[in-house]
């Protein structure tokens, strides 16, 4: 990727065709970045297929942007996608073929861990989570595209996968239009329709494991038992979880304090050992009281006053196994959480990279909606000393960049527009 200092010597966002003259001529516009998409490329092997190469200063688009069904709203979510796969393979422990399903990956590791355990998430796995996913979709494609992913969307809205689970229905009973829409370029391409056989081949693989597990486990029995009530359940696609929750400056404080108390914790804990060696029972007593006072007071205090209001106004989905419920369980996912993404956040947008800075993770977030009337506190110091409050969307992105130097940006494969913003801003592990 370009760096920052480059970056800043042409601009500090990308401009799209419709912001007013005024923003266009104050500051110039980013330079070319070529994409492609949901393909590989060997030309620039250590940034992927979304390239920094300076050729114009206009945005070429290739492929997808020719497609009608690749430019509605729906279906730019699997150009984030695409963009993140690429982008994060290293974090994500994704091959070459990043569409392609992983599940022979470890395959005797992962049996248990991702098959017994997978509606609980195992924390230890590739964790992501999804900022204001609203219905889902992101996490719903990465989880079923990627056995060594799973996906977590922070929202309080609960999530609904009825659309997607219905279009891979269909889909499925009908090849000869998964070929149809397949081919990129043409008017009918569909993204979910050439992505279809690597999330048919992850499911399938996930089942052989389930019954395998199933086998193994039976023949510890004195006659085994029939598996068949069960293979309902394993054709269901994997759901994502969801904290019904926003993502906002209360979240972050709260996380902060939570990480200062164990902080605290395991200092104590270290001194203990060192001056009490010998004396076993005075470590005990400490692993003892860390297990049975896992978080703070603060955050059991923030998860239950924020669970609590959101579960009450969705009384269906309490009860679900998908809705993370509890404040331990909580902590421990957004703390082994490896990347953060949000594509259109809204009101999230700040907190995601705050909380990312605090956890020290990488992050990639496509900015949208700036809410000054929400954030009236929102300030950039200029050179002489004044300060310019952020009341658009060119002066948020600077405002956003402003929080630390190795922000990059970048941008999604679509056309730029009022309601579809197509900036992206991120930093990597390498940052």
């Amino acid at each position: 990727m370009m760096s920052t200092t480059a970056l800043d010597k042409t601009s500090s966002l990308i401009s799209g065709p419709l912001l007013c003259q005024s923003i266009l001529t104050e500051r110039p516009r980013l330079p070319q970045i070529q994409h492609q998409l949901l393909t590989d490329t060997n030309d620039h092997p250590n940034t992927g297929p979304y390239t920094d190469t300076i050729t114009s200063t206009t945005i070429k688009r290739t492929n997808a942007s020719s497609s009608t069904r690749a430019k509605s709203r729906k279906n730019r979510v699997f150009v984030f996608y695409n963009y993140l796969v690429h982008t994060y393979k290293e974090i994500l422990h994704l091959g070459e073929n990043c569409a392609a399903d992983e599940s022979n990956r470890n395959d005797d590791q992962d049996d248990d861990q991702d098959d017994r355990h997978d509606d609980c998430y195992n924390i230890d796995t590739n964790m992501i989570l999804d900022v204001a996913g609203g219905k889902g979709d992101l996490s719903w494609i990465m989880s079923n595209l990627h056995s060594s992913i799973k996906s977590i969307v922070i929202d309080p809205r609960p999530t609904k996968h009825n659309s997607l689970v219905k279009s891979v229905a269909f889909l499925e009973k009908h090849p000869n239009v998964v070929k149809e829409r397949s081919v990129v370029g043409l008017p009918t391409y569909q993204p979910l329709a050439s992505l279809l056989p690597s999330m048919i081949a992850n499911r399938n693989e996930r089942i052989r494991r389930k019954r395998m597990i199933k086998t193994n486990n039976a023949k510890d029995q004195e006659e085994g038992e029939d598996n068949d009530d069960d293979d309902d359940d394993d054709n269901q696609w994997r759901k994502p979880r969801n904290m019904q929750i926003y993502m906002d400056d209360k979240l972050v404080k709260s996380l902060h304090s939570q990480k200062i108390y164990e902080e605290g914790l395991k200092q104590k804990q270290l001194i203990l050992v060192q001056e009490q060696q010998k004396q076993q029972n005075g470590v005990q007593e400490i692993e003892l009281f860390l297990e049975k006072n896992p978080i703070s007071s603060t955050w059991q205090k923030y998860w239950e006053e924020s669970n609590i209001y959101y579960d009450k106004s969705n009384e269906n989905n309490k009860n679900s196994n998908s809705v993370v419920s509890c404040a331990k369980e909580a902590y421990q996912l957004i703390t082994k959480t490896k990347l953060i993404v949000g594509f259109h956040p809204d009101q999230a947008t700040e907190a995601i990279i705050d909380m990312a800075l605090l956890l020290q993770i990488p992050f990639c977030i496509v900015p949208c909606c700036v809410f000054p009337c929400e954030f009236p506190n929102r300030k950039i110091k200029r050179e002489d000393g004044t300060f310019t409050k952020v009341r658009d969307y060119h002066t948020f992105l600077e405002y956003l960049r402003n929080k630390d130097e190795r922000i990059k940006v970048d941008q999604l494969d679509f056309q730029f527009t009022e309601t579809a913003r197509n900036v992206v801003l991120y930093m990597t592990c390498e940052d």
